[in-house]
């Protein structure tokens, strides 16, 4: 009977620690001019490349570390723009861990002039 609860212990012990490794990357836009992006639910440390993707200009890209607790901030120097700027950010780590998120224009935002 001690063996039983010692094994019921340890497995309720490891419950928790299997659900956080199961969470999901998230990013989200924490200010949009200068564009800073947030990412939660990586894997810890892990090594993480995050891409801003945009209709019009280059490719801008940044490489950063998550925190034991799997989080990161990423500043880009440019602004959050869906007609002429960065539309979309992905974050794509090393352990395997994926994230994106993309600005939505407005209704007839982007009118040519």
């Amino acid at each position: 009977m001690k063996r039983l609860a010692a094994a019921l212990a340890l497995v309720a012990a490891l419950l928790p620690l299997s659900a956080s490794a199961e969470r999901k990357a998230e990013l989200r836009i924490a200010d949009p001019s200068p564009l800073v992006v947030r990412g939660s639910g990586f894997r810890p440390l892990e090594h993480i490349t995050v891409s801003a993707f945009g209709r019009r200009q280059p490719l801008l890209v940044r490489r950063v570390v998550a925190t034991r607790r799997g989080a990161f901030t990423v500043r880009f120097a440019a602004s959050l723009d869906w007609c002429y700027g960065i539309q979309e950010i992905r974050a794509v780590g090393r352990g395997g861990s994926t994230a994106d998120v993309s600005a939505k224009p407005a209704l007839g935002e982007c009118a040519e002039p």
